[in-house]
């Protein structure tokens, strides 16, 4: 699979239909490594130099995950995890950062992040937690998409049927 940049313009909002890994760091050293990385494993690999320029470009329907630095300039990891939120993404994040302490790993957990890793992060245990992160998301949506299915047919009853349903499940 391969790696790509950040494409311009809304037709970049439409989400990918493979697990992405979606890069996001200032340093375009590490965004190139980490894309090479995944890249070794057969994950396709989107690259953002801001959380601006992930929000703009990719769709709150994207399946994957994200790895994210949490120091970086005018956006930082900790306000993307708050704009992903707000923004109805369910996409897991692995924050990674060089400047750990504890109060910042409390800070993104609490906002939704399922790892926390220190700069530098050896490749095995970061492929690891992106594979885990990927596989939590694709469940998840799997999940979510059966629930939307059964609330879809409850609609469609006749008020007897929903009725019927409802003397079912009280026994």
């Amino acid at each position: 699979m391969t790696s790509t940049n950040a494409p311009a313009g809304p037709a970049a909002t439409v989400p990918d239909s493979k697990p992405t890994v979606y890069i996001v760091d200032d340093n375009e050293d590490i965004r190139n490594t980490m894309s090479q990385l995944v890249s070794t494993v057969g994950l396709h690999a989107r690259t953002f130099k801001s959380g601006t320029e992930f929000l703009e470009n990719v769709s709150p329907e994207c399946v994957g995950c994200m790895v994210s630095d949490v120091r970086m300039p005018m956006m930082s990891g900790l306000e993307l995890l708050e704009r992903l939120g707000e923004g109805d993404y369910d996409l897991p994040v692995v924050m990674v950062t060089g400047y750990a302490d504890v109060p910042m790993a409390v800070s993104a957990m609490k906002l939704g992040a399922i790892e926390f890793l220190e700069k530098p992060v050896r490749p095995q245990v970061l492929l690891d937690h992106i594979q885990g992160a990927i596989s939590k998301h694709i469940e998840m949506r799997r999940r979510r998409n059966a629930v939307r299915a059964i609330q879809e047919r409850l609609a469609k009853l006749t008020p007897r049927e929903s009725e019927v349903v409802d003397l079912v499940v009280d026994g």
